[in-house]
């Protein structure tokens, strides 16, 4: 038996303990350690805590079975970081097997957006892995993921029942496609305005995120557009809406430290299909929305001939100035 053996540097400090019996030809050991600033490509740094005990016999082979538990000191992917919501602490138990596959279980998750209490899988020799999971997002709600590929070039499929994301979303499907920090998205799904589709593209390579819609459509409305992020974490850009009697766009700029959004549209006969049943027979509508804890919005609308779910509007002109939902 040979215990307390240290293993330290800058970033490491791990403590072992090995056990031998060479007669009957089996060996075993135990590490316990702890890596600092350990480097996930394209996701951040982690400080890392392992524990594992280690087993072999000169007949049948290694075993390995253990548990890691990961920090974030600092997430640089910046479609992470918009999921997550900042610090993040993932856990998993592990179990290595002959054939070099390394088995996955009671994987967990949890961070100011996200959380992970049920998750596992496969990570191979070869980098690959095949990990499923289900958890909640606050912004999003429950989700149900399918992870495989490598760290590098991921494809995550992602099932959310009900996203709403003030339009009703529901029974929505995204299939995201990652390589070298470019990530193409597939969705598809219901709204409150009937179908939803979109194809976009998330660029996180160099420089500010960009994120480009190259298709989408919403009841019909064809969408279209790009937004890019800002050094103040906020976006820059517009987003196009074309199609069934409705134009429309929204400009996107910060001013002071506040994210913008400057809403134009006009509609003439517009019909959407889906369970809001919106009808316009002629609108204009100019906005102005700050963005912050209490949103500031200041707006003029002009309708004729509409309806929303069960209300309707034979004619009305309609000036907002609001902030934090209160005001005339």
């Amino acid at each position: 038996v040979s215990d307390n053996l240290r293993l330290r540097s800058r970033r490491l400090n791990a403590g072992l303990t090995l056990v031998a019996d060479a007669e009957a030809g089996r060996y075993g050991g135990a590490i316990d350690g702890k890596l600092g600033d350990y480097r996930l490509e394209s996701v951040g740094l982690f400080d890392v805590a392992s524990g594992a005990r280690v087993q072999v016999d000169t007949s049948a082979g290694v075993n390995l079975a253990g548990s890691v538990r990961a920090r974030s000191t600092r997430i640089s992917n910046a479609g992470v970081q918009s999921l997550t919501g900042g610090e993040t602490v993932i856990s998993t138990d592990l179990a290595y097997q002959r054939n070099g596959v390394t088995r996955l279980s009671n994987m967990r998750l949890s961070s100011p957006l996200l959380s992970v209490k049920e998750g596992g899988g496969t990570y191979g020799a070869n980098g690959a892995f095949d990990i499923t999971a289900k958890g909640q997002s606050v912004d999003y709600g429950p989700l149900a993921l399918q992870l495989t590929g490598t760290v590098a070039n991921p494809v995550a499929v992602i099932d959310a029942p009900s996203p709403g994301v003030g339009l009703g979303l529901a029974d929505v499907t995204a299939t995201v496609r990652g390589e070298d920090q470019l990530y193409r998205i597939e969705a598809d799904g219901m709204s409150d305005f009937g179908t939803f589709s979109a194809n976009a593209l998330a660029d996180f390579s160099s420089g500010p995120s960009r994120y480009e819609i190259t298709s989408g459509e919403l009841g019909g409305v064809a969408l279209s557009g790009t937004v890019t992020q800002t050094p103040e974490g906020l976006f820059a850009g517009a987003l196009d809406a074309q199609g069934r009697g409705l134009s429309g766009r929204v400009q996107l700029a910060v001013e002071d430290g506040l994210q913008i959004a400057r809403i134009t549209a006009s509609a003439r006969n517009m019909t959407l299909p889906g369970a809001a049943g919106l009808r316009v027979g002629r609108g204009q509508a100019e906005a102005r929305a700050v963005l912050r804890d209490e949103p500031e919005i200041t707006a003029t609308l002009q309708l004729a001939g509409a309806r929303y779910f069960d209300t309707r509007i034979d004619k009305a002109r309609v000036e907002l100035d609001l902030v934090g939902g209160q005001g005339s």
